[in-house]
């Protein structure tokens, strides 16, 4: 494993305390033994979580939903087992829940706010794992999105993980997520066409990204065009 350590956030943000955190309230109720009419109480914490993203992110709630989808079918894609699989789908649906964490005072108001955008981005992979280590339905999950950002080249955070340090879902989740990002239509550019997403995708191939999974991504996007 790689012995570097997360670099130290330099800016205090304000954000809900654990303690006090409606998410956790609500995730440990949903998980409790007992909770609910039938299911599991991975089941059931995952619907909580999603229901709450769906009602106060709409976008975010699209966003992972696709990333979801295109994960999965790329996994299916790779022969992975089912409970992988099923695990990678979970864990890209939560891989930005960190993310709402924040309270509004800590959003950057104007793109020229870099430094805390930046920061928001690093620190929300470390909330979204505290949050999902905090219910032990969810924790299998934790483990993939506190990697998400990892790189293949081992420039990546929050661990600097190289290679095959990072899990296979977080490698995989990776490109479905920067794929999404390359082809949906933002405020400061419209959203490229599938083919020149996969050129960048394949551009981060060995840096970015594990090779060996782009080959699988190319292989199924005639699949996630169709889906």
């Amino acid at each position: 494993m790689s012995s570097r350590a997360p670099s130290p956030l330099p800016i205090s943000l304000p954000m809900m305390s654990s303690r006090d955190n409606p998410m956790l309230v609500e995730l440990r109720a949903a998980s409790a033994p007992g909770h609910g009419q039938g299911g599991t109480p991975e089941r059931s914490a995952l619907d909580a979580l999603v229901a709450m993203m769906c009602a106060c992110a709409p976008e975010m709630y699209a966003h992972v939903r696709r990333v979801a989808q295109a994960a999965a079918v790329t996994a299916r894609t790779m022969s992975l087992p089912a409970p992988l699989i099923e695990q990678i789908e979970q864990a890209a649906l939560l891989h930005d829940i960190g993310k709402l964490a924040f309270s509004e005072q800590a959003t950057p108001s104007r793109r020229s706010d870099e430094e805390l955008q930046s920061v928001l981005v690093r620190q929300h992979v470390h909330i979204g794992f505290n949050i999902l280590s905090a219910v032990p339905p969810l924790r299998s999950a934790a483990s993939i999105v506190i990697a998400v950002h990892e790189r293949w080249d081992g420039f990546g955070y929050p661990a600097g993980l190289r290679g095959t340090e990072i899990p296979i879902g977080a490698r995989l989740i990776a490109i479905a997520d920067a794929y999404d990002v390359l082809t949906s239509a933002h405020v400061y550019r419209g959203g490229m066409l599938r083919d020149e997403a996969n050129a960048e995708i394949v551009r981060g191939a060995g840096t970015y990204f594990d090779p060996d999974i782009v080959h699988a991504w190319l292989r199924a996007s005639d699949r996630l065009e169709c889906s």
